[in-house]
């Protein structure tokens, strides 16, 4: 009985220590990438961060670090996220980044506009998403030991290698980085265009919250004036910027507004919606989102404007 005890133990370590060496080969293997757009912070601290995106889908999918890097010489990596325009979402990140590298960007440029939201728990159901946070699972030897804790995995997804990839049936995201478009290009390229509007949007859904609803209002301004206090304690550059729409949801008043609060909190912002972006169709795969064709053009524009190059200057 004792030897049997024994040989099964023996078979059990080493099946365990096969595992945990595949799980170490595959944390090797995708480290310093992205692979699902909600895991990017071991990238992040991988990397010499100049700049840091940060805000909803209307960063992710508008802003190019490599487009950036070549306009401007700057470093940066795109943070944003799809389906999280909550203000406290973007500072979250913004904060974890700078616990794990020690280190503050020299600018943050958020994606602000009347869809960005306030939700004090938005950050913990972002940390939910756990099928997009198996990177950060079975790895002991992971410097995001904390950010693992603070996650919500778990005790198996934790200590039994593999187990978080299967689990979630996303292993071959991170086997086959060639084929996944984040690994690739670190931000949400996308080249097709054309989309129906009427299946995108409602004209009115979302771009009336600031100047119809003073409560939002305020809270909107309170969120944003915490992240600024921050980024000037870490000496950090916030800038604000209102990435284009497309013409038939463009509401003028609402990016003045967001310009309103920016200026009231003395933070700095460009309004990028400029007609020969907006007015395209063919720069857009839906009526809030820039495909690749129209973050071209957004880059460009920017990489123009005296105001926003002048602001990165100052360095």
């Amino acid at each position: 009985m004792k030897v049997f005890l024994k040989k099964t133990i023996l078979i059990l370590l080493l099946g365990y220590s096969i595992i945990f060496m595949l799980n170490y080969a595959l944390y090797k293997h995708y480290t310093n990438t992205i692979a699902w757009k909600l895991d990017n912070i071991d990238e992040a601290t991988a990397s010499n961060t100049e700049v840091i995106f940060a805000g909803s889908s209307r960063c992710w999918y508008h802003f190019d670090p490599e487009l950036f890097k070549a306009n401007f010489n700057l470093n940066g990596i795109n943070m944003g996220l799809r389906g999280y325009p909550q203000i406290e979402v973007a500072f979250y990140r913004l904060k974890t980044y700078i616990n794990e590298t020690k280190k503050a960007p020299k600018f943050v440029i958020l994606a602000f506009d009347a869809r960005t939201k306030v939700d004090p728990e938005s950050y913990k159901t972002y940390l939910d998403r756990k099928n997009r946070f198996s990177i950060n699972s079975t790895i002991p030897f992971n410097k995001n030991a904390s950010f693992n804790k603070e996650s919500s995995n778990a005790l198996l997804e934790r200590v039994v290698p593999l187990y978080g990839f299967l689990k979630y049936e996303n292993l071959d995201d991170y086997i086959d980085l060639d084929k996944n478009p984040y690994a690739r290009v670190g931000y949400g390229k996308v080249e097709g265009d054309g989309f129906n509007l009427q299946r995108g949007m409602n004209l009115d859904e979302g771009w009336d919250v600031y100047y119809k609803d003073h409560q939002k209002f305020n809270q909107i301004h309170t969120a944003l004036k915490d992240f600024n206090e921050y980024c000037k304690a870490k000496n950090i550059k916030l800038i604000c910027v209102g990435t284009p729409v497309y013409k038939d949801i463009y509401d003028p008043k609402s990016f003045e507004v967001s310009r309103e609060i920016c200026e009231e909190l003395n933070i700095d912002y460009i309004d990028a919606n400029i007609e020969s972006i907006r007015n395209e169709k063919s720069n857009f795969f839906d009526p809030i989102h820039l495909n690749f064709k129209g973050v071209s053009k957004l880059s460009t524009y920017l990489s123009h404007n005296k105001s926003f190059t002048a602001l990165l200057s100052k360095s």
